[in-house]
């Protein structure tokens, strides 16, 4: 559980100290007992966090540029211990160099999707994911699964090309949870190569030091399988090893079997990996970390898994965006810190765990920004720190102009529609019991709703559904009924600057009882984003003569909606009963949010 105490005796926005009352192994840690945590500048930017070291009680720890975007944070006053970026004149990040002791520094490039480190190609972007070098002169494309938020869950490559993606990891350690280690020297929560824990093994005198996890994976296979596994260790002198230790069902001793990587790099973190064939009598598997003798090793994130893993990353994160730690994270490869929460990239390093919006920076374990948002005086009513409105399940955070929601809908005038089909005078279908055009909770036939950020050149389908239909016989007995599913294919959408395009389909004739004439619309419709915050909008594509039908745009940034076209049937003659050809309408309207008056608050049912 989290404390907020803020400035000015809980009057200011800003914080002033944050208190873990529970178990602080994993996300924020509370470093500074009661005293005050972090202190702001002129403009409301956060210049020192000193529960991690950003920062004295006494100086600053971060500088910015003209445009409240840090150019340089300092770790435990060190000018040899910090992180400094470099933007163009317009705030775009092109540089990134991580500095600390006794450690080469690290120089990330960002030339537009292209991304580099230490002038070497790590990956690129690309719309289903990024592709990354496969060492050998060629590439590997990585593909992601995304949450309705845009966020990373699975990043996965199919390997074998055989159209389906296999996985199977068996044991995973972070070490964030401080414990499942024997032998070791402590839980080290002062380094680490990821998270806020490592393993450290202390032995200054020659000769090893060994540490057993408490824990056995157990497998079962009819032939030898490979199987990996691997680990990062960091030495300030000895050796390191990481052992695989084999038992079949029966084995009363140590080992069955063992098999062992070594590396021998000082004052870095290394990553050591092997892959070994285990035999099929194999029943369980467990690692062991050993320290060679002469100094202190720290170990992180080990693991075992199958060769044939094609899941390369899994990602789950709390409402506010803390990854979950212990059970999930790198499976295979390379750990991917960009685009994954929202989009957004994870700055780990030195034990910042910031998350980089495009205008201010992030930290998901308390759920706030540490700078005031460009367009905070835009929403006087929310604090100009809080993360996503508080709308941490259902919205995205917004970062600079207002995304949209394009939504269209098919919906029966009437309360009961009697005699749908000419040829049949015996059946009626229920009806939405609607004569005007609502918004939010009315009723509808069909329904397609689209979120567009143009920001940050993405759309997520909210809503594509067909409602259930009840039909009724002559005498007013409920005769058939339908199944609620979806309305059409899955909308579409294109960006090109300040403009997005949403193509939405509907074919739902096999979701309303038989004697309904099918729902049927083709259309597409742009919206064009103006620099003082007003849209132009454009409508082309067709419809059918029945039912009802309605578009319209709500601008998220004031909540009022547009509507951008509306074709009744009882308003325009061509009702229900006008179910002979020619049935299609050519639709093609446009207009913009200056000349269309907002759908009044009192339709919005």
């Amino acid at each position: 559980v989290l404390d907020y105490d803020y400035h000015n005796s809980e009057l200011s926005n800003k914080l002033y100290k944050v208190r873990d009352d529970g178990n602080d192994s994993y996300g924020f840690k509370d470093s500074t007992a009661d005293s005050q945590d972090y202190w702001y500048d002129a403009n409301g930017n956060m210049v020192r966090d000193l529960n991690k070291g950003i920062g004295t009680s006494s100086a600053d720890g971060i500088s910015y540029n003209h445009l409240n975007l840090p150019i340089q944070i300092k770790f435990d006053n060190s000018d040899q211990k910090k992180i400094t970026y470099i933007y163009d004149a317009a705030g775009v990040k092109l540089r990134k160099v991580v500095e600390q002791p006794s450690v080469s520094s690290v120089t990330t490039d960002y030339a537009g999707n292209y991304i580099y480190e230490s002038s070497t190609l790590q990956f690129f972007n690309q719309p289903e994911g990024y592709v990354e070098p496969d060492g050998s002169g060629g590439y590997d494309y990585i593909y992601q699964y995304k949450d309705h938020l845009g966020n990373v869950r699975l990043s996965y490559s199919d390997i074998n090309q055989d159209g389906m993606v296999s996985d199977r990891v068996i044991f995973e350690d972070g070490i964030e949870l401080a414990t499942g280690w024997s032998g070791i020297t402590a839980y080290d929560d002062t380094f680490s190569h990821t998270g806020n824990y490592s393993a450290k093994i202390v032995k200054t005198s020659t000769g090893e030091k060994v540490s057993l996890n408490d824990t056995w994976a157990y497998i079962d296979h009819d032939v030898s399988t490979d199987y990996t596994f691997s680990g990062w260790y960091y030495s300030n002198g000895p050796s390191a090893d990481i052992f695989l230790f084999m038992k079949t069902e029966n084995e009363t001793g140590y080992y069955t079997q063992v098999a062992n990587v070594r590396g021998t790099t000082t004052n870095k973190w290394v990553y050591l990996e092997k892959t070994f064939s285990v035999p099929s009598n194999i029943a369980k598997l467990n690692l062991r970390i050993d320290n060679n003798g002469g100094g202190t090793v720290w170990f992180d994130d080990l693991r075992i898994r199958q060769v044939t893993d094609e899941i390369v990353e899994e990602n789950n994160y709390y409402p506010f965006g803390l990854e979950h730690k212990g059970y999930n994270n790198v499976v295979n490869g390379t750990e991917y810190k960009y685009k994954t929460f929202q989009g957004q990239e994870i700055n780990e390093e030195l034990g910042l765990n910031w998350l980089s919006f495009k205008y201010r920076n992030y930290d998901p374990a308390i759920g706030r920004f540490f700078n005031v948002d460009p367009l905070t005086e835009d929403y006087m009513d929310w604090g100009p720190y809080v993360f996503s409105g508080n709308r941490v399940i259902d919205a995205r955070e917004l970062e600079g102009l207002e995304p949209f929601v394009v939504t269209g809908r098919a919906f029966i005038p009437d309360e009961k529609l009697a005699n749908p089909n000419p040829f049949s005078k015996t059946k009626s279908f229920a009806g939405d019991n609607r004569s005007d055009y609502q918004l939010n909770t009315s009723a509808y036939r069909t329904e397609q709703k689209v979120r567009v950020d143009i920001d940050n050149g993405n759309a997520t389908t909210l809503s594509n559904r067909a409602n259930s239909t009840t039909g009724y016989d002559k005498n007013g007995n409920v005769a058939e009924t339908s199944e609620p599913g979806k309305a059409g294919p899955t909308p579409t959408y294109t960006m090109d600057g300040n403009t997005a395009t949403v193509n939405m389909e509907v074919d739902a004739s096999n979701k309303l009882v038989s004697g309904a004439p099918a729902i049927n619309y083709d259309v597409g419709v742009t919206i064009t984003q103006n620099e003082d915050g007003s849209f132009s909008f454009e409508l082309k594509g067709e419809t059918d003569g029945f039912p009802a039908y309605e578009f319209f745009i709500t601008n998220e940034k004031d909540g009022k909606s547009y509507l951008i076209y509306g074709s009744n049937p009882n308003q325009t003659g061509d009702g229900p009963f006008s179910l002979f050809p020619p049935m299609e309408k050519d639709v093609n309207t446009s207009g913009s949010s200056t000349t269309t008056t907002p759908i009044e608050d009192d339709k919005k049912k």
